[in-house]
């Protein structure tokens, strides 16, 4: 196929996919959905097992914990006049929306949401339900 792509006349170049255009989302929805079931990303495996047990829980309640621990976290920068509090919480911050961080975008799109006053009632009310969905989890 490289053979005939290099043969390819100045009239056919038209024709051949163009690496700087987004594809399609069928194709893109199909290759994520073979990632995922290939390396099982969509089950939570328990230690000692084949990763028969089915859901995303593991998922749910990692990315409930990074908005609550975040959210408490503003919070208490905003209200706290303890110093040492302060700069535990400031590097708390600092750690969840690292790059290294499993929920890096969401922490940081919440931390955008929050830093507005137009959008802070956005950021609470993502927040609610994710504090409201670890108390159901009952941890």
């Amino acid at each position: 196929m490289a053979v005939n792509l290099l043969r390819a006349s100045s009239s056919s170049k038209a024709s051949l996919p163009n690496p700087f255009m987004p594809r399609t989302r069928t194709s893109s929805t199909i290759g994520a959905r073979v990632t995922i079931r290939f390396f099982r990303l969509n089950r939570a495996a328990p230690e000692g097992t084949s990763g028969t047990a089915e859901g995303r829980e593991n998922l749910y309640r990692g990315r409930a914990e990074a908005l609550s621990t975040l959210a408490d976290c503003l919070d208490a920068i905003e209200t706290s006049s303890n110093v040492a509090l302060l700069e535990a919480r400031k590097k708390k911050v600092e750690r969840l929306t690292a790059p290294a961080s499993p929920h890096t975008n969401r922490c940081r799109s919440f931390l955008r949401l929050w830093a507005e006053p137009a959008t802070r009632a956005q950021a609470i009310a993502l927040g609610l339900p994710a504090e409201t969905y670890l108390q159901s989890q009952q941890l």
